[in-house]
Protein backbone atom coordinates (compact mmCIF):
# COMPACT_ATOMS: atom_id res chain seq x y z
CA UNK A 1 0.00 0.00 0.00
CA UNK A 2 2.99 2.62 0.43
CA UNK A 3 4.62 1.64 -2.53
CA UNK A 4 1.30 2.48 -3.97
CA UNK A 5 1.11 6.02 -2.50
CA UNK A 6 4.47 6.70 -3.11
CA UNK A 7 3.61 6.08 -6.70
CA UNK A 8 0.95 8.65 -6.63
CA UNK A 9 2.77 11.04 -4.51
CA UNK A 10 6.74 10.84 -5.37
CA UNK A 11 9.19 12.11 -3.21
CA UNK A 12 10.28 15.48 -5.41
CA UNK A 13 13.80 15.36 -7.29
CA UNK A 14 16.47 17.46 -6.26
CA UNK A 15 17.63 20.27 -8.61
CA UNK A 16 20.88 21.27 -7.12
CA UNK A 17 22.76 18.41 -9.70
CA UNK A 18 23.83 14.93 -9.77
CA UNK A 19 25.69 14.24 -6.87
CA UNK A 20 23.02 16.09 -4.43
CA UNK A 21 24.73 18.70 -2.71
CA UNK A 22 21.76 19.86 0.01
CA UNK A 23 20.61 16.58 1.34
CA UNK A 24 16.71 17.55 0.60
CA UNK A 25 16.10 14.30 -1.15
CA UNK A 26 17.23 12.02 1.94
CA UNK A 27 15.31 14.46 4.17
CA UNK A 28 11.75 14.45 2.74
CA UNK A 29 12.42 10.51 2.79
CA UNK A 30 13.00 10.30 6.21
CA UNK A 31 9.98 12.67 6.55
CA UNK A 32 7.63 10.38 4.75
CA UNK A 33 9.29 7.23 6.38
CA UNK A 34 8.42 8.82 9.91
CA UNK A 35 4.70 9.60 8.46
CA UNK A 36 4.42 5.97 7.41
CA UNK A 37 5.20 5.32 11.03
CA UNK A 38 2.67 7.07 12.38
CA UNK A 39 0.15 6.57 10.11
CA UNK A 40 0.60 3.15 11.18
CA UNK A 41 0.70 3.52 14.94
CA UNK A 42 -2.37 5.48 14.72
CA UNK A 43 -4.42 2.65 13.25
CA UNK A 44 -3.52 0.05 16.10
CA UNK A 45 -6.47 -0.53 18.86
CA UNK A 46 -5.65 0.71 22.28
CA UNK A 47 -4.12 -3.23 22.80
CA UNK A 48 -0.65 -1.74 21.39
CA UNK A 49 -1.04 1.31 23.52
CA UNK A 50 2.04 0.64 25.79
CA UNK A 51 4.29 -0.28 22.35
CA UNK A 52 3.07 2.83 20.90
CA UNK A 53 4.24 4.88 23.61
CA UNK A 54 7.83 3.18 23.18
CA UNK A 55 8.02 3.61 19.92
CA UNK A 56 6.99 7.14 19.58
CA UNK A 57 9.88 7.45 22.29
CA UNK A 58 12.64 5.94 20.10
CA UNK A 59 14.67 8.92 19.09
CA UNK A 60 15.26 8.57 16.03
CA UNK A 61 11.78 7.02 15.18
CA UNK A 62 12.92 3.30 13.46
CA UNK A 63 11.43 2.88 10.02
CA UNK A 64 8.55 0.75 9.13
CA UNK A 65 10.06 -2.76 8.90
CA UNK A 66 11.72 -1.98 12.61
CA UNK A 67 8.22 -0.67 13.66
CA UNK A 68 6.22 -4.04 12.31
CA UNK A 69 8.39 -5.85 13.83
CA UNK A 70 8.09 -4.71 16.96
CA UNK A 71 4.85 -4.69 17.17
CA UNK A 72 4.76 -8.35 16.01
CA UNK A 73 6.84 -9.37 19.16
CA UNK A 74 4.55 -7.51 21.30
CA UNK A 75 1.38 -9.52 19.75
CA UNK A 76 3.41 -12.62 20.69
CA UNK A 77 4.19 -11.45 24.10
CA UNK A 78 1.09 -10.55 24.91
CA UNK A 79 -0.49 -13.71 23.14
CA UNK A 80 2.09 -15.90 25.22
CA UNK A 81 1.23 -13.96 28.57
CA UNK A 82 -2.57 -14.69 28.18
CA UNK A 83 -2.18 -18.59 27.03
CA UNK A 84 -0.36 -18.96 30.21
CA UNK A 85 -2.63 -17.40 32.13
CA UNK A 86 -5.21 -19.78 30.71
CA UNK A 87 -3.86 -22.87 31.31
CA UNK A 88 -2.74 -21.19 34.95
CA UNK A 89 -6.13 -20.82 35.50
CA UNK A 90 -7.30 -24.39 33.90
CA UNK A 91 -4.64 -25.74 36.13
CA UNK A 92 -6.04 -24.54 39.50
CA UNK A 93 -9.25 -25.58 38.94
CA UNK A 94 -8.38 -29.10 38.02
CA UNK A 95 -6.34 -29.35 40.82
CA UNK A 96 -9.22 -27.57 42.93
CA UNK A 97 -12.05 -30.20 41.97
CA UNK A 98 -9.42 -33.11 42.16
CA UNK A 99 -8.92 -31.79 45.91
CA UNK A 100 -12.12 -32.28 47.24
Amino acid sequence: MWEELYFLRPIPNCTCGNPCKCGLSKVIAKYKENEYVICFLKGLNEVYNTIKTQILLIEPLPNINKVFSLVMQHERHVVNSSNNTIENKAFINTTYKNSS
